[in-house]
């Protein structure tokens, strides 16, 4: 049955009944379970409305009309009720309106993102994770949606279809947990589950608070850097017009102006568009006939210091980039009325990282010029704790490499050592006199050390990504064959990290998905494969994947129990402490200036246990920092 409580006219229909507050509280306070969900007046918990909130069983389901101020406090004491099971699907968007009515939730289940972990890696059309995608697969119910936009800067009083449509989004939520929850048993998700549906909070608690943003200092990087640009452009076209090698793009004749020197017009008569990779390639080519592309990763790998057009032109990209791409669009874009960016994450890819889009934090340019931007309220500083070496840990973790675990558990260089042992006597005689590295196994400055340490270094980032030799490679500026003979010769060195690396691969390609590390034991798809029949370029893919996902997704995992076990300690202490950010390895807070002292040493012990979950030695560690704006 569907009760409705608000004050509007009494609606002749036999499907809803009138309830009041009180009486709709005391059939629920007992319950176990309630399923829950909301109707507002747009997509924006900044600039929309609350318009109802629904609360019901499989039998029952209350439509309480939370304009009607009065029903507040009961749908509080609800919904922010430990003892009971909340389900929702898509928890992000109902909490985020929730929370700016004063209601936080605890103890969810969120249907969206538990299909999404029980399906990890599938290929899906679009509606899969709908509420009405999730209805007629589980149980075969054809869910009318026509009633959605009505809602949409809804005013008034509400139409009987709207309060059914609004009831019917209850209804079945707690069968479809139910037979999810089977499945996770099935697939020994459990623990993965568990863990998404306590993460759903934190990072929609990132999204509600938000970050404030410095807008004047923003305008001036993105004005400065177009400045740059500019500039850059102009020496490119001095390069056109002086170099022979460019006769054919250097045009016959030009136009004066009686406003400007004869240099000033020669340069303005370039017809070069330097951000056209059509145009900029045909010019590459010729200094390099067998150029297949402008992409600056790859000049900048290889080809930098072959003529000073490349260099410049590399440096064009980036600051033309960074002008257009964070300029003052962006701020429109994204900056909402209250100052601050929200970003929206979705919290489950296919290694079991996080993205964030509108905007993509994880994109904000490493450098802290814009970072800085994104400040602190006045009287409170930003408080971010990141994983040592996280990925690294990881890996000698699964592997149990000795020197691995001996170098990191010391405090030692981990990329010295390797390459220490890498190149042996070619290691030797490269230091310098009085290296640190010969002494006591930390970083040095010795040049030659500098080249073979970048070199292992590569070897050791790649590993979490699969890097085979091509990629290898590109990135050191070497041979293929040269870059196949180190990465043997690094797992002759290291065979037990061979052994794991394999051991994942091997895994992958003969059952068709991969896991991450216990406890969580994430699950990752291969729509690709076909056992035998799989063809051998998807099978390469489904190696790499294989060797890549256990080690991102346990780095995953534990960046978001540590996300959770915060959230159980600070989710009432809005006042003191405010979870704002996560970015891979890092989360960021923001403190109360004189709290600061009481609270990092609370996050840095919290993160460690996190780490302890999959890295069960305590090997991985975490650096805890203060700031008056965000850094890296």
């Amino acid at each position: 049955m569907i009760y409705f409580i608000g004050p509007q006219l009494a609606m002749e229909s036999s499907d809803i009944e009138y309830c009041t507050e009180q009486n709709a509280f005391d059939y629920l306070k007992s319950k176990r379970v309630m399923q829950v969900d909301t109707e507002t007046t747009g997509l924006s918990f900044v600039d929309d409305t609350l318009l109802t909130i629904q609360v019901g069983t499989s039998e029952h389901q209350f439509v309480f009309d939370v304009r009607h101020k009065p029903t507040l406090p009961l749908v509080t004491l609800l919904l922010q009720s430990r003892a009971s099971k909340k389900i929702l699907h898509n928890v992000s968007f109902d909490y985020k309106f929730l929370k700016a009515y004063g209601i936080t939730l605890a103890n969810v289940h969120d249907t969206m993102i538990v299909e999404k972990a029980l399906t990890n890696g599938k290929d899906t059309q679009r509606g899969f994770f709908s509420l009405a995608g999730l209805l007629d697969r589980y149980l075969n119910v054809q869910m009318d949606k026509t009633q959605q936009t009505t809602f949409i800067d809804h005013e008034g009083e509400f139409t009987t279809q709207q309060i059914v449509y609004a009831a019917k989004d209850v209804e079945y939520l707690q069968s479809l947990r139910d037979f999810q929850l089977k499945d996770a048993d099935d697939q020994g998700l459990v623990q993965c589950v568990k863990l998404e549906n306590a993460a759903v909070l934190a990072f929609s608690d990132i999204e509600y608070n938000g970050m404030l943003v410095n807008v004047d200092r923003w305008q001036e990087i993105a004005a400065g850097k177009l400045e740059s640009a500019q500039q850059l452009e102009a020496a490119l076209n001095q390069i056109i017009l002086d170099d022979p090698t460019f006769l054919e793009f250097k045009p016959p004749a030009f136009q004066t102006d009686i406003f400007a020197t004869e240099t000033v017009a020669r340069l303005a008569s370039i017809d070069v568009n330097w951000s056209s990779p059509h145009q900029t390639t045909k010019i590459l080519q010729k200094l390099l006939p067998d150029l297949e592309s402008s992409d600056t990763k790859i000049l900048a790998a290889k080809y930098k210091h072959l003529h000073p057009l490349i260099e410049i032109f590399i440096d064009f990209k980036e600051k033309y980039k960074k002008a257009t791409a964070f300029g003052p669009n962006w701020l429109e874009k994204y900056v909402d009325s209250d100052g601050k960016v929200h970003t929206s994450f979705t919290q489950i890819i296919r290694t079991g990282r996080v993205s964030s889009s509108k905007p993509n934090m994880q994109q904000i340019p490493a450098d802290n010029d814009y970072r800085n931007c994104f400040i602190a309220p006045d009287g409170w500083s930003y408080v971010s704790s990141d994983f040592s070496s996280q990925e690294l840990c990881i890996i000698a973790h699964g592997s149990q490499d000795p020197v691995w675990l001996d170098a990191l558990e010391n405090g030692q260089d981990l990329h010295s050592v390797c390459a220490d042992l890498v190149y042996g006597q070619e290691w030797a005689d490269a230091a310098e006199p009085d290296c640190p590295y010969m002494k006591n196994k930390s970083k040095c400055d010795c040049p030659k050390h500098k080249k073979l340490r970048t070199a292992v270094k590569g070897i050791n980032f790649g590993l979490a990504y699969g890097m085979g030799p091509h990629k290898l490679s590109d990135t050191l500026d070497i041979p293929v064959e040269e870059a196949q003979e180190l990465i043997d010769k690094y797992f002759e060195v290291f065979p037990s990290i061979k052994n794991f690396l394999d051991t994942n691969a091997k895994f992958g390609k003969r059952n068709g998905f991969i896991r991450t590390m216990a406890p969580y034991n994430r699950i990752r798809k291969f729509p690709l494969w076909a056992g035998k029949a799989t063809e051998p370029r998807d099978m390469g893919a489904i190696d790499r994947m294989s060797r890549n996902t256990p080690i991102q997704g346990a780095a995953g995992d534990m960046t978001k129990e540590a996300m959770v076990r915060i959230r159980q300690l600070i989710h009432d202490k809005r006042d003191e402490i405010q979870l704002v950010m996560a970015v891979h390895d890092q989360l960021d807070f923001i403190v109360r200036d004189d709290l600061i002292d009481k609270w990092s040493p609370v996050i840095t012990e919290q993160m460690e246990l996190a780490g302890r979950t999959i890295v069960t030695s305590g090997l991985l560690k975490s650096d805890t920092t203060t700031c008056k704006v965000w850094e890296k």
